[in-house]
């Protein structure tokens, strides 16, 4: 009811239109509470792909659930051998049969356990980047689900002869410029909860 959900989403799906300045703002309140939510997982990074990247149908499939809290997202993106470098991946999708087959892994994805929906990044047989809607239940893929040190629910993932549908990527650009965009915004906003969570015991400490 607070908004926060449609924050940084585009307007012409429900959302607020917000920008960096905005989500630093509710992020670093998030820091002052401590606040335990999938917001930057799966609204921000996962709603933010999917406005980036999908095509108008797409975003009308799946933004305005996640506006109204009853769809959960995941980005998964990083791989072990990535190094935190956006572009390299070695998840693989190939064309086959009028859809997509999948194959590979991914790391320490944020929200995963309690996603309806993954975002998958792949490189395709030109060597661009697609990213891929999968549902959490599709055949062929694995989930390890576990906690991150803060108590945050986690997963790394493994897929192999995954199977989509012609429409399971979103859009038809590379992937690759959208992505570094969103990660460099995701880790604008850990920085303002971090200064959030910072402020908040000085003022303690200093009261104590």
């Amino acid at each position: 009811e607070l908004g926060w959900l449609a924050l940084p989403l585009p307007e012409p799906v429900g959302g607020l239109g917000g920008g960096a300045v905005e989500s630093a703002i509710l992020a670093e309140a998030f820091g002052r509470g401590l606040v335990p939510s999938p917001w930057l997982a799966g609204v921000v990074l996962g709603g933010g792909a999917i406005a980036a990247l999908g095509t108008p149908a797409q975003q009308r499939r799946w933004l305005p659930p996640l506006v109204a809290g009853e769809l959960q997202l995941a980005l998964a993106h990083y791989e072990a051998a990535s190094r935190y470098e956006p572009s390299t991946i070695g998840s693989r999708a190939q064309r086959a049969d009028g859809g997509w087959v999948l194959q590979g892994g991914k790391c320490v994805v944020l929200n995963a356990p309690n996603a309806d929906l993954l975002l998958l990044s792949a490189r395709e047989d030109d060597g661009r980047i697609g990213l891929f809607a999968v549902p959490a239940d599709s055949p062929g893929l694995r989930m390890e689900r576990y906690r991150t040190i803060d108590g945050a629910p986690a997963a790394e993932l493994a897929f192999e002869g995954l199977r989509l549908a012609a429409d399971g990527r979103l859009g038809a650009d590379d992937a690759l410029p959208a992505l570094r965009r969103l990660l460099d915004r995701a880790a604008l906003l850990v920085a303002a909860e971090a200064l959030g969570a910072m402020v908040a015991l000085l003022e303690r400490t200093v009261a104590y």
